[in-house]
């Protein structure tokens, strides 16, 4: 299966409740083609709430996909939706790109940061546990709302030649480290 895109999501969300989750859900099937039962869930630690974060997710047909953020059980059983229109992100065939998606739940606001994937990790997804490294290409973000602002608040954040590694801990919480 050719992969278009890598997507990893990071929701921030203080609504949950204990023994709840968040999750993704969306128009594909591998967002669980709007089941919340086959949805992408993300999982957060006690350092790192209320950001709750995905494994990659592979997604092989480009073109128009829309997402929502859910909060249920850990099962996928009593959904909560956030309200409003779908989220929506327009994956290109050019090219093979990591997408991060970051959102707050109930927010309209979404900012998407894209970086090109290198041969070998567009050929095949990732495992959920390593995200696929990233080349140096430099990161363009996209938002909904204000570049510009987006743009000037990581300016000084972010080097060429620095990547992001997700890294599942013994107890199978996940952290990210930069290098």
């Amino acid at each position: 299966m050719a992969v278009a895109s890598v997507l990893q999501f990071r929701v921030e969300c203080k609504d949950t409740k204990p023994g709840e989750a968040v999750f993704v859900v969306g128009s594909c099937s591998e967002l669980g083609s709007w089941n919340v039962e086959k949805a992408v869930p993300c999982i957060t630690t006690a350092q790192s709430f209320p950001m709750w974060s995905s494994p990659d997710v592979a997604i092989s047909d480009p073109g128009k996909l829309e997402f929502k953020v859910v909060i249920a059980t850990n099962s996928g059983e009593r959904p909560r939706w956030e309200g409003g229109d779908n989220r929506v992100y327009h994956i290109h065939a050019s090219s093979k790109h990591l997408v991060i998606v970051r959102c707050k739940y109930g927010k309209k606001d979404t900012q998407v940061e894209t970086s090109l994937l290198s041969v070998g990790a567009a050929s095949a997804p990732a495992p959920a546990a390593t995200p696929a490294a990233p080349t140096s290409a430099p990161l363009k973000t996209e938002s909904v709302k204000s570049i510009k602002s987006i743009e000037k608040q990581r300016s000084f954040s972010r080097k060429a030649t620095s990547s992001r590694h997700l890294i599942m801990n013994a107890d199978k919480s996940m952290h990210i480290e930069m290098s």
